[in-house]
């Protein structure tokens, strides 16, 4: 990146058209979806490099893209090192007089294309997979409002098993103050957090231009849904060893709750009493969590 591509940032701007936001939570499958995509010789995708965090730390530490999470510590500490004359960025920034924590969404998107071009010169989609996204969406639809948003959706037993499986759950605010001992209360827990997150995402697909991929369907049909999200990018589907069910970390990814017999007792509990696509709200209530 150098001064010519950043002079007249406003002038030729793109719109994000080759840029991929995967926005699915933890074990939804974003990690898979991304180790696919990757194969494809004109996309790059990074595994959670948290862009907007990499504003945030390569200017100044007080700028705001809205009020920007912790979260920002978990950045790819490695993109910074593919880019040079950090204090030019700085002294552009000085040259337009812009105020530190009024950085216009055009600028950012210019510095971005600048991270683009550095770490994959050479392919036609650029982006990152981080679940963080989908709390950034109306900010990413200002800096790239023609990006590709993929969604990555999972049934709800399955995702709660993989959650708990995981550990997942230790991360959580209410992990310390739980009954952590007790297996169904924080099971019930992660059934009521898959549900809330079930809620948002309709919310987020009523609201902004998404392709939706079922987990499920990946690993049982992953060939049509991998030829559909290309479809939605526009590509070309070529066959690079797309069946994810030879790698042994996804043999279990479908009927996970089986191995876990608290969550299919749960799992038959609740059934009997709800519909889960349209009962979330008594669900949660019923599990009094």
């Amino acid at each position: 990146m150098n001064e010519k591509y950043l002079v007249n940032y406003e002038e030729n701007m793109p719109n994000g058209e080759n840029w991929i936001f995967i926005i699915g939570t933890s074990s939804t499958g974003t990690t898979v979806l991304t180790e696919i995509l990757n194969r494809h010789p004109d996309i790059c995708i990074l595994n959670e490099g948290w862009l907007l965090g990499y504003i945030q730390l390569m200017f100044f530490e007080e700028i705001n893209l809205r009020q920007i999470t912790s979260e920002t510590d978990c950045f790819n500490k490695n993109i910074i090192c593919k880019i040079k004359n950090r204090s030019l960025h700085k002294q552009l920034i000085q040259n337009y007089q812009i105020s530190k924590n009024e950085i216009p969404y055009v600028f950012i998107r210019k510095i971005l294309e600048g991270l683009r071009s550095a770490i994959a010169p050479n392919k036609m989609f650029f982006g990152d997979k981080y679940g963080i996204y989908r709390n950034y969406l109306k900010e990413i639809n200002y800096i790239f409002p023609d990006c590709k948003l993929l969604l990555t959706t999972r049934n709800l037993w399955d995702q709660v098993a993989s959650l708990y499986d995981s550990d997942w759950y230790k991360c959580l605010s209410w992990y310390n103050s739980a009954d952590v001992s007790n297996e169904t209360t924080i099971i019930k827990k992660l059934i009521s957090k898959v549900l809330n997150i079930k809620k948002e995402n309709e919310k987020i697909i009523n609201t902004y231009n998404i392709n939706v991929i079922d987990f499920d369907k990946m690993a049982t049909h992953s060939e049509q849904e991998i030829k559909n999200t290309l479809s939605y990018l526009n590509l070309n589907y070529e066959l690079f060893n797309f069946d994810i069910l030879e790698d042994t970390r996804y043999n279990t990814a479908v009927n996970h709750y089986l191995e876990i017999p608290k969550i299919v007792e749960l799992k038959h509990d609740i059934e009997s009493k709800f519909d889960i696509n349209n009962n979330q709200e008594e669900i949660i209530a019923y599990l009094g969590v």
